[in-house]
């Protein structure tokens, strides 16, 4: 099994240019606030050749953790 990593670098994540609009994050920020970056919900990433971490899932979370100046909880997929 993965571990879940985590890091507040923001700048070594990039959006996956397939992901869906972060609108409507209230109810999402709230429950950050109040309990912080769950492990049962990390953000999936996969290393870029640039060493970049491409976010496939969990961009609304990942959005909210940088404006609340959270760190990312992020498991990495294995692509090969």
């Amino acid at each position: 099994m993965n571990k879940i990593l985590e890091s507040n670098n923001y700048q070594k994540f990039v959006i996956s240019l397939f992901s869906r609009n972060v609108i409507k994050t209230q109810g999402l920020e709230e429950s950050m606030l109040k309990f912080g970056f769950l492990d049962v919900f990390p953000v999936m990433v996969r290393r870029l050749d640039d060493g970049r971490l491409e976010i496939l899932e969990g961009h609304h979370r990942f959005e909210v953790a940088c404006r609340l100046g959270i760190s990312i909880k992020y498991l990495k997929f294995r692509t090969k």
